[in-house]
């Protein structure tokens, strides 16, 4: 019973890996891409980092800190084109604009935020993370459609595709519990 105890959770956390997502933004070469991420309202923000995981080791897309942003610390591909959509952070607000996007800007953006506030006098320090995943391609866009909405059905092909392997999921969830809960039945009647 144990193994297929395993193979449930192993599908379990397969299916809330998928439920929950990375957010996907379509956009053209040219165009400005807003990476949005919050963080809470009534916390101040004591860090703030945008990266991408596989240029990390250069620098990062954004950071702030110390009530300001470093952009000593930024990657040079990024530099002059990243600005927080509102500068004061307002409602943890820590979005992001990429101006002028190119093909090379295509990747997983992950935005680390680091809080800190007081409850009961004591000094509270918390962490936020949030990933977006930003392609930037002339391709699989046709006439009419908008950067938001993906396809001109009013629907994303992304999401379709997300759809698909998150009922796949659940219906491979479901028939382990049914073979682990027949197998267990079987085993008790034939002792």
């Amino acid at each position: 019973m144990s193994a297929q105890m395993s193979l449930v959770v192993v599908f379990f956390s397969l299916h809330v890996l998928l439920a929950s997502g990375l957010k996907e933004l379509r956009v053209r070469p040219g165009q400005a891409a807003t990476l949005q991420c919050w963080g809470p309202r009534d916390a101040h923000i004591t860090l703030l980092e945008w990266s991408r995981p596989e240029l990390i080791s250069q620098g990062y897309v954004f950071f702030f800190q110390d009530q300001r942003s470093y952009e000593n610390y930024q990657h040079e591909s990024f530099k002059g084109r990243v600005q927080l959509r509102d500068s004061s952070m307002m409602d943890g607000d820590v979005t992001v604009i990429v101006r002028n996007v190119r093909v090379s800007d295509t990747g997983i953006y992950k935005c680390e935020i680091t809080t800190s506030s007081t409850r009961n006098d004591k000094r509270v320090v918390s962490e936020f993370k949030h990933s977006i995943n930003l392609t930037v391609t002339d391709t699989g866009f046709t006439e009419g459609e908008s950067k938001e909405r993906g396809h001109k059905d009013g629907g994303d092909k992304n999401l379709s595709f997300f759809n698909f392997v998150l009922i796949l999921s659940c219906g491979l969830l479901g028939v382990m519990v049914i073979v682990t809960v027949a197998v267990n039945i079987y085993r008790k009647k034939s002792f």
